[in-house]
């Protein structure tokens, strides 16, 4: 659970506060496996592309890192 949250309640809030600054309901995705969300960003980036994983377990983080580095 994140900090007393629901696993829902997170990715509703920023859903909310997407749609609030302007960006289209078709441009949001929702993914809550941490490990899939990293691979689809990963998969959707072009070079130059900066990307922030805040991957909170420690075995997809090694498991990305090892696709990263092959």
């Amino acid at each position: 659970m994140l900090r007393g949250r629901s696993p829902g309640e997170v990715p509703e809030l920023i859903e909310r506060a997407l749609l609030a600054a302007g960006v289209a309901p078709e441009r949001i995705r929702v993914e809550l496996d941490e490990e899939t969300a990293a691979r689809r960003l990963l998969d959707a980036a072009k070079p130059g592309d900066v990307i922030v994983l805040p991957v909170h377990t420690s075995a997809v983080r090694e498991r990305l890192r090892a696709g990263l580095d092959a």
